[in-house]
Formats: structure tokens, sequence, C-alpha cells
């Protein structure tokens, strides 16, 4: 079992997102392998950039290779604990560490603000006997899941109750105008909502409002879908 998250490693099997045009990218000369950065606490000014390659995959016939955050970083932003993650499916991995750390219980509602649904099936479900094992759910995140199937697995053990999905700015305006029937909920934020540049400070000013209210944050910077220097310039945004 790899020691994910503890310090850094690769995924150098044909699993997780490591399995996303795995024979595609061998073919095109690719390593065939993604850097799995180490998580720390620190604070948001040591959110930084690497230069490994996170994810990987082919489009057009040529290979995309995309580099991602150093850390996943946890944060407290006004005393609320915001896990910083670059590939979205780590935050599957946050959730069940805040759950046996107490800070969240089974049956919230999981708030998910995406360019993307995210709810294609994994591989395999999580060991509902195994929930409190964090090396184990540390190896299924990165083993079973890929950046498009790590909600299912949290609603399929009772983690959650229901997922809202908030795709559009008016999505984003409905879920605010009913926060207070969520509560209590967990809010996941995938910074590839700001890949239209419209209406920046809206939304910002929109999500800040659910930060407000949430018991958890998880926020993934997306290096497949978004400049990663400008998913760090909205992240600031979003906690000033």
């Amino acid at each position: 079992m790899a020691d994910y998250y503890k310090s850094w490693t690769y995924i150098t099997e044909n699993v997780g997102n490591n399995a996303i045009s795995y024979a595609e990218r061998m073919a095109l000369w690719s390593q065939g392998k993604l850097y799995i950065p180490p998580f720390v606490t620190w604070g948001i000014e040591d959110v930084v950039l690497d230069d490994k390659i996170v994810f990987e995959e082919v489009e057009d016939g040529q290979l995309l290779s995309c580099s991602g955050l150093k850390e996943l970083v946890q944060v407290s932003h006004h005393d609320k604990p915001i896990y910083i993650t670059d590939n979205h499916h780590h935050a599957l991995y946050f959730r069940y560490k805040a759950l046996n750390d107490g800070l969240i219980s089974p049956g919230a509602t999981l708030l998910h603000i995406d360019q993307h649904a995210d709810m294609n099936e994994p591989v395999a479900r999580i060991d509902p006997d195994k929930q409190s094992d964090m090396d184990y759910i540390a190896t299924y995140v990165n083993e079973q899941t890929q950046i498009a199937s790590f909600i299912q697995p949290a609603l399929k053990t009772g983690l959650f109750a229901e997922c809202v999905q908030i795709r559009s700015e008016f999505a984003l305006q409905e879920a605010v105008s009913k926060i207070k029937s969520f509560w209590p909920y967990v809010l996941d934020i995938d910074l590839d909502f700001f890949v239209s540049e419209s209406d920046v400070s809206e939304k910002v000013a929109l999500i800040q409002k659910l930060i407000s209210g949430a018991s958890l944050v998880t926020i993934a910077t997306s290096p497949s879908f978004l400049d990663q220097k400008r998913a760090l310039e909205l992240l600031h945004t979003l906690l000033q």
C-alpha cells in the first residue's frame, strides 16, 4: 500500500487517473506516471505550483500533460477547514478525513460547484467496514477513482444524503437563496467553474456566501481544465 498523502509519490500502474488514455499516452512516449502531492496543514500562502505532471490525457492525437500543486493543503478560513487539491478526486479523501476527525457527520448534503457532474461510477465501491481506515481510503481514492468518479462512493456509503449540482450562475443563485434548507452541508468547488470570464465578481460573491455556511469546503484547481496560475488567483480571491 502506497503512502499516499504522507509524502510525495507517483502512480505508475494503469489505475486511477493514470488509467485515462493510458495506452494512447504510452504510444506518444508518456512516462506513464502521475505525481501525487503530499498533504500538509499550512496557510493559503503555501498553496504553490509545481512542475510535476499530475494529470495526463490525449486530445486530438496530442499528449496533454498538466502540472499541479506542490502539496495538497489544509487552510483555516474564518475558523473553517478548507482543503485545497489539484485533481478533484482527492477531495474524497479529505471528506473521509473530516468525518473521522469529527468535523462532519454522515448524511450531510454535498453542494457541488463545477462545470461537470463528476457522477461516473468508480471501478469499485468503498468497503463500508473500512471507512475509518485512512490508509485504505487514500489507496481507494488514488487507485479506484478518477476525476469524474469520486462523488458516487460517498453517496453509496451514506457519507452524503444527496449531491446538489451547481453548474451555472443561475443554479448558484438558487442555491444561495435556499442555503438554510441545505444545512448541514459540505461545499465542493471546482475552479473550472470560472472558465467563462463572465460575471466573475458576482460568482465569487455568491460562492463566498456558501463558504460562510458550510461545515467543510474542498476546492480543486483542476489542472486539466484551467490554467493553474489563474486558478491560484481565483483561490485567493475566494478566500480573501
